[in-house]
């Protein structure tokens, strides 16, 4: 459980800062869409869009660390 932690983890901090931003709050703060609009003064279309763009770099990185050599 702790290295799955620690790949998210280190997966976040390859995610730029408007990114890492939505993913924090919708997956660990558990804000809706329209909270995270207002929190970060943004539409909500912009919020999922964000969120959808930030996924898949999420889904590469881990992928990548997989795939690296110990």
């Amino acid at each position: 459980m702790a290295e799955a932690e620690d790949r998210v983890g280190k997966a976040l901090k390859g995610l730029g800062p408007n990114d890492r931003a939505v993913v924090v709050l919708k997956h660990f703060l558990f804000f809706s869409y329209q909270e995270i609009a207002e929190v970060l003064e943004i539409p909500v279309q912009t919020v999922k869009s964000r969120l959808y763009e930030a996924r898949e770099r999420l889904r590469l990185i881990l992928h990548e660390q997989v795939e690296e050599p110990c």
